[in-house]
């Protein structure tokens, strides 16, 4: 199939409201992936942040999201990482594909994107977090060569935290403890 991938804007939030809804409904249980306050989305849609989307016939059927927290932000992945970490990071918050448009690889070739932009922005280390009942996605992550760090409660159940980093070095390649 063929997709056209390109940042999401406002304009596209009703569009992407839908696809989360489909994308809920549509999983055995609704449980592992929670659904973001328009508010939330809102901010995801504006800088520093990006939301790419990938849409096939004027359909918004994919986004992820890179989610650049700030001092002191609740939402930095990098400050719950044992140990924590100091580098330069964001967050692949999110992943969402359409039940119609999975196995087709958007989400890998969407978190590949994600990464160029953020070694661009001079991001060493991504965070993500993911149920552990989320078979699917946290296959994704691994294969996208994201670690396990740790199991954690955040946005109200059990998480795995997951980290990469971009930049591998002796010091955080293969032997990290992430």
């Amino acid at each position: 199939m063929n997709y056209e991938i390109r940042q999401c804007t406002a304009t596209d939030l009703s569009e992407l409201l839908s696809l989360e809804a489909e994308v809920i409904a549509s999983l055995e249980d609704p449980a592992i992936l929670r659904r973001n306050s328009e508010a939330m989305w809102r901010t995801c849609l504006a800088e520093p942040h990006l939301t790419l989307g990938a849409w096939f016939a004027d359909h918004l059927v994919a986004i992820a999201v890179l989610y650049t927290p700030t001092d002191g932000d609740p939402d930095n992945l990098a400050a719950l990482l044992q140990p924590p970490s100091s580098q330069p990071s964001a967050n692949y918050k999110i992943c969402l594909v359409a039940p119609a448009h999975r196995g087709q690889g958007l989400q890998r070739r969407l978190g590949l994107l994600l990464e160029d932009e953020a070694r661009g922005r001079g991001v060493n280390l991504l965070c993500s977090t993911v149920s552990p009942l989320n078979v699917a996605s946290l296959a994704n992550l691994e294969a996208l060569g994201y670690r396990r760090n740790r199991e954690l409660q955040k946005y109200g159940s059990t998480r795995l935290l997951m980290a990469k980093h971009l930049y591998p070095t002796a010091e955080n390649g293969k032997k990290s403890t992430l």
